[in-house]
């Protein structure tokens, strides 16, 4: 039921109909009228649960702390993020704040609250026409090789792959082939000083 529920809602999301506010807010809901259930306290019991666990083990990767203290000083550091942007526990701006991204980089923008999700170019253009920087004069790097590498390379972006999967990497052509390919952050200013 839960799987159901919610791929409903994913479905709803990436065709623009819904936000990810609605799908955090009907996703217990949703579960449970499928069960034959309509218990809004119990609904409200258990995202807080769910929240309450995710939360609790988001971590940042430990290279992120290895990426140059000057890097704002030499270029514009962003966030482009599918999902909720409010004050929820679980929504994109409160794991970035938490987890001391916010204070990281210079802007943040997600897909709520720009009414686009990678990988439509929209909400890339968005997010560079906001920070003043032309699609060529970008850099975009990502895990996610269809909503990171093939969305900012269709919005006019270089971008950059971090595979930190533990499979092979795969052979990528076409929009989903990066400019590069690195396993940790630690390779990114190599790279960023080839440019």
């Amino acid at each position: 039921a839960w799987h159901a529920a919610n791929q409903s809602l994913i479905t709803r999301l990436d065709a623009g109909q819904v936000t990810m506010a609605t799908v955090r807010e009907r996703r217990w809901p949703d579960t449970l009228s499928a069960l034959g259930l309509d218990d809004p306290a119990l609904a409200t019991a258990l995202d807080a649960r769910l929240v309450e666990t995710f939360i609790g083990g988001v971590r940042l990767f430990e290279d992120v702390g290895t990426l140059p203290e000057d890097l704002r000083e030499r270029f514009h550091v962003g966030i482009i993020t599918n999902g909720a942007d409010d004050d929820a526990l679980d929504s994109q701006r409160t794991k970035a704040a938490r987890t001391g991204l916010l204070a990281r980089v210079d802007s943040f923008l997600a897909s709520d609250a720009a009414g686009a999700r990678k990988p439509g170019a929209r909400i890339f253009h968005l997010a560079l026409e906001r920070a003043g920087i032309a699609p060529d004069e970008a850099l975009y790097v990502g895990d996610n090789i269809i909503n990171d590498i093939v969305g900012a390379k269709r919005a006019g972006m270089m971008s950059v792959l971090i595979w930190r999967a533990p499979e092979p990497r795969p052979t990528l052509e076409g929009d989903e082939r990066p400019a590069q390919v690195i396993e940790t952050l630690r390779e990114l200013p190599a790279f960023l000083a080839t440019l």
